[in-house]
């Protein structure tokens, strides 16, 4: 009967709400309007946070309730200590080496970035059961990148000028951007990458490996490709290797590396040359040849997204579960040595 149809059904607009729409809201959300990326990628971060694999790699290196969020202002005080510590000497990234840079020396520059990611949404947090941060990961639309930062103290002036350069003499980089700098189709689909780092105390957890989450929900939302620089040697080194092992028939993203760039006889706008600091590393004791030929090395990379193959949402999780689950397995595996 009339009676007895409608109330078998009686489900369907309630399935609607709760499994289509949330879809349909991330399918017409608008890569061109800041809200619609931060819905899309609230929407595939979701997608990730909810798998089983990630929830069983979570519970098993950071504890049971700690979980996948989209960074929100809420959180900006731990997350900020996070960052300032890994962008300082401590955390060994080759300009903060030689720059000497303390907790403090970037503070207010990484306090005004997370201030833009507040509004943008475009990444990601690991927190455990007290809400307190163990990971940021974070990317920026070439067109919506934080305000231009200007610096009153000199080693902080210094560091912004050695990134500058390092993308400015990359091939790659004027090939794909400065040349198409008029083309809106360009950049409407084009990601810079931000930063990443793990709670010191926490180092050991394998959750770097969530880096990846930024360039994987990139792709899902329909960007075609994004550039990174490359300042801490393990992340050159580990670059190089994933290179080695990707494939065009299968790999989501494709990687290239742009250029190297040493910055060892930078001189600085401002008449400074960099000797300034090797001279004074030098009096504390360290090798200045060593460090110019190995800590002075900043190295660009691309990564363009394949869309030659139709990679569905469930197939990229997996993929990502399956590396998660093969890191702990290779841990099990180490501890019973």
């Amino acid at each position: 009967t009339k009676c007895s149809f409608l109330q078998q059904y009686s489900f369907l607009p309630l399935f609607f709400h709760h499994q289509c729409f949330p879809l349909y809201k991330a399918m017409v959300a608008d890569l061109n309007t800041r809200a619609g990326r931060r819905n899309l990628y609230a929407h595939y971060l979701q997608q990730f946070s909810a798998a089983d694999g990630v929830q069983s790699f979570l519970h098993s290196n950071v504890g049971v309730g700690s979980k996948l969020v989209q960074y929100s202002s809420k959180y900006k005080h731990d997350t900020l200590q996070v960052l300032a510590c890994q962008f300082s000497s401590l955390g060994r990234t080759n300009p903060a080496q030689i720059l000497q840079l303390n907790v403090k020396d970037r503070y207010k520059l990484l306090s005004e970035e997370l201030d833009h990611l507040a509004l943008c949404g475009t990444g990601h947090l690991i927190v455990d059961n007290e809400n307190h941060v163990c990971f940021v990961a974070y990317v920026w639309d070439e067109r919506d990148k934080p305000p231009l930062f200007h610096a009153s103290s000199a080693k902080v002036r210094h560091l912004l000028e050695i990134c500058g350069t390092a993308l400015q003499n990359d091939p790659l980089y004027h090939e794909h951007l400065v040349a198409c700098q008029n083309s809106t189709k360009q950049h409407r689909r084009v990601l810079r990458a931000g930063k990443a780092a793990t709670r010191p105390d926490l180092q050991s957890r394998g959750l770097f490996s969530f880096v990846s989450l930024t360039t994987l929900i990139a792709t899902l939302m329909g960007y075609d490709m994004y550039y990174v620089l490359q300042t801490h040697n393990n992340a050159i080194q580990f670059a190089n290797h994933m290179m080695q092992k990707e494939s065009r028939a299968s790999s989501i993203i494709i990687h290239q590396r742009g250029s190297y760039y040493n910055f060892a006889n930078k001189r600085f706008t401002d008449g400074t040359h960099i000797d300034v600091y090797y001279n004074r590393l030098q009096s504390l004791g360290f090798d200045i040849d060593l460090l110019k030929d190995k800590q002075s090395v900043i190295g660009v990379l691309f990564g363009f997204m394949n869309h030659s193959q139709s990679f569905k949402v469930e197939k990229v999780v997996d993929t990502f579960c399956s590396s998660l689950a093969g890191k702990k397995n290779r841990k099990r595996f180490a501890s019973k040595l």
